[in-house]
């Protein structure tokens, strides 16, 4: 392995066709495929967040695919001290790590450093969960700073809560925290970073296609064990596309034909929200549009590795 040692990212929206991709181009090039998607590490829902079969694990190697409980939370933080010791070892075996998925932000702190921030004290955090669910996540955004309030929507509970802990915890705004400079992940890093971007029409109809597919592979037994975990709502496990509106589906809440429809209109509008975040963040990474991205995506490498 050179002295600069390669890191290959290849980024997207959901259902844009990242792992066959990535899966053609590993084969070539002796990759390690590791997981940068934040529903896609959790075990207990391997058909709704769409992992790769065991069969696909078999042909490539996959890294951090099904590592934690649906219960617990994974902060950027924690994903990078958890991905850290992965890539390296791809590294001393010769391989090239390539990290594939679409969580925007374990692309960016990876590739850009993160900024140091304050630990939590369990209880402060505990606090902050209780009054959230209490009093509703716009009632803990009013007791924020101007400049939090200005960077986050009353609605979005579980960043309204992170900003209000740091806030208690350490007196300054968590805008404060992200402004200091950032410590990189390796400094003997080359990062590669793909941006695969199809036709938007294209994706929508994929998510489709894929949705009804999870149906006919067991998705609603997947979703009736998960109902029997009896976890809260609030948690980023629960949020996973499609999982809501099927477990409302299995609570009786809706009929089956209304609760794929949204899952695929809610998983639409989270495509879209990608796409514009990616062009908005990642400008820097080399954008795959052609009809043959394999092609395209090898070509580049071919003469950059």
């Amino acid at each position: 392995m050179p002295e600069n040692k390669p890191i290959i990212i290849l980024f997207g929206p959901t259902a844009s066709g990242k792992s066959s991709l990535a899966m053609s181009v590993a084969s070539k090039i002796d990759a390690v495929i590791i997981n940068c998607d934040s529903k896609q590490l959790y075990k207990e829902i391997p058909i709704i967040t769409a992992q790769p079969t065991e069969d696909e694990k078999n042909l490539i190697t996959h890294e951090m695919y099904g590592v934690i409980s649906v219960s617990e939370h994974c902060s950027v933080g924690r994903w990078l001290d958890m991905v850290k010791p992965v890539i390296k070892r791809a590294w001393a075996k010769g391989k090239i790590p390539m990290l594939v998925g679409g969580t925007g932000m374990y692309i960016k702190y990876l590739t850009q450093g993160i900024p140091q921030m304050p630990d939590i004290e369990e209880g402060i955090r505990q606090q902050v969960r209780r009054q959230t669910a209490k009093e509703g996540s716009e009632a803990v955004y009013a007791k924020l700073d101007d400049a939090m309030r200005r960077k986050l929507e009353p609605s979005d509970r579980q960043r309204v809560a992170r900003a209000y802990e740091v806030l208690l915890q350490t007196g300054k705004s968590l805008a404060y925290w992200q402004e200091q400079p950032t410590i990189p992940v390796f400094n003997d890093a080359v990062y590669h970073k793909f941006f695969l971007s199809p036709d938007r029409q294209k994706v929508y109809e994929n998510c489709n296609i894929r949705f009804d597919k999870m149906i006919g592979e067991g998705v609603l037994e997947e979703m009736e064990n998960l109902q029997k975990m009896n976890l809260s709502d609030e948690l980023p496990s629960m949020k996973s596309h499609g999982v809501p509106e099927l477990l409302a589906y299995l609570k009786g809440d809706m009929n089956i034909e209304d609760a794929i429809e949204q899952a695929k209109r809610n998983t639409r509008h989270y495509i879209k929200r990608q796409f514009t975040w990616f062009r908005g963040q990642m400008s820097d990474a080399y954008a795959l549009k052609s009809d043959s991205p394999e092609n395209e995506m090898m070509s580049v490498l071919t003469d950059n590795l």
